[in-house]
Parts: C-alpha cells; sequence; structure tokens
C-alpha cells in the first residue's frame, strides 16, 4: 500500500508541471487498486481543430505519456484519455449548473452499486442510436455517428459497464479540482484478427451522447475482449 502511495504522489509531482498542447489535466489512479492508470484529459476544442481523426490524436498522445512516465519515473501504467471543454475554470464544486437528470436517476447515482444499471441502460440506448444511423445512413442521420464509429461498431456483439465512480481531476494549469463521472466498459467483439480492438472513435461518440444528454461531466474508458477463438492471422 505504501509503494502504491509513493508511486502516484511522483505520478502526481511528475504531472503537475507538465503542460502538453490540448491536455487539460490527468487524473491520477482513479481507482485506488488493480492497476495504476493515468487518465489524460483532452480540450474536446483542441482535438476537433486537429486536421485528422480524434481517436488519433488521443492514441498519440497517451503514447507519447507512458514513453515519458517510464523513461523519468521507470513505471509501466495504464494510460486512457477522455476530452471535455477546457475554456472555463470553473470547478465542479463551486458550480449552480443543475444536471439534467430525473430524482430517480440521482437516486441511483448516489447509492453504487445501482450506478453501473443506469449508466448501462444510458449506454446501451446510445448504441441503438449510434446503430441505426450507421445502418439506415442519411435517413436516420442526427449527427451523433462518426464514420470511424461505425466501422468499429459492425464487429460489437456487446457493451458491458464494469464500474462507475466519482473521480476528481487534477489540472495541470490550474489550482481547481473537477469532479466527473468515470464509467468504465468492457466491449466485446468478434474478429479473425489478434489483438485488441481500437474502439475509440466509438466511445469517444458514446461520451460525447451522454454528456450531452445528462449535462453531467462524464469519461468514458474502455477494454475489449474478442470472442473469437478461431484466427486467420
Amino acid at each position: 500500500m505504501k509503494n502504491r502511495e509513493k508511486t502516484v504522489k511522483l505520478l502526481e509531482s511528475f504531472l503537475s508541471d507538465k503542460e502538453v498542447d490540448g491536455v487539460c489535466g490527468y487524473i491520477v489512479d482513479p481507482d485506488g487498486e488493480g492497476p495504476i492508470q493515468v487518465i489524460v484529459v483532452l480540450d474536446i476544442d483542441y482535438v476537433r481543430s486537429a486536421n485528422t481523426k480524434p481517436g488519433f490524436v488521443a492514441k498519440m498522445v497517451r503514447e507519447g505519456l507512458k514513453k515519458e512516465i517510464k523513461k523519468w519515473i521507470g513505471v509501466d501504467v495504464y494510460v486512457g484519455s477522455t476530452a471535455r471543454s477546457c475554456s472555463s475554470g470553473e470547478s465542479i464544486i463551486e458550480s449552480k449548473k443543475k444536471y439534467i437528470v430525473t430524482e430517480s436517476q440521482y437516486n441511483l447515482i448516489l447509492e453504487s452499486q445501482k450506478k453501473i444499471k443506469l449508466f448501462q441502460d444510458l449506454i446501451d440506448s446510445k448504441l441503438e442510436i449510434l446503430r441505426k444511423e450507421c445502418e439506415d445512413g442519411a435517413d436516420e442521420y442526427e449527427g451523433n455517428s462518426s464514420a470511424g464509429s461505425c466501422d468499429q461498431i459492425e464487429s460489437i456483439d456487446k457493451v458491458k459497464v464494469t464500474d462507475a465512480e466519482w473521480v476528481t481531476i487534477m489540472h495541470s494549469n490550474k489550482p481547481l479540482e473537477q469532479k466527473y463521472m468515470s464509467v468504465k466498459i468492457m466491449i466485446y467483439y468478434s474478429s479473425i484478427r489478434r489483438g485488441d480492438l481500437d474502439a475509440d472513435d466509438l466511445t469517444y461518440d458514446l461520451e460525447r451522447m451522454i454528456r450531452i444528454s445528462t449535462g453531467m461531466p462524464f469519461i468514458l474508458n474502455y477494454e475489449s475482449t474478442n470472442t473469437n477463438t478461431f484466427f486467420e492471422w
């Protein structure tokens, strides 16, 4: 436990002075158990202005940070990413903004065992919208799905929410901290190819849709499991 706390403090100290274009801040060890994680919080406006796919920008930042952490601190950590608007320095603790959720949804969020069910229902409904847009094309398109999401969703069997907890983000260039609902999902997919599924575009679209529909500060991270047991290469 002491070694974990020491590593977390080293990471926080290292990241507190680190300024990178397009990065708002970092979340260090959001779970407090299991492998230590670092979540990069990207500026959504910066990502959108980049002349490339959002998933590519996020991937390059994650890989670069992972290498630097290994080089300077000497530890291997999982590095994930999420995106939000960084134009406002408002702390969620001081904010008077109300979440657009019903009373029953609010009660679910407060009960840790039921948060997973709430976000499972939300993600299932958003996935249904994305699938409909991707399958029916222009007739059903409402601006939710990207070409990357439609490519990735074809091989997905189901998405399961595995964790949902409030976390506090430490900003690298702001003294304020901000609370977010951090949700983790496991994506089950079928592919004849070995290796992990790249679902960055899909999770980016899901995260954006849930932010818009609930008004909640929300981040989404994923892992993937290939259900196919026979591979061609």
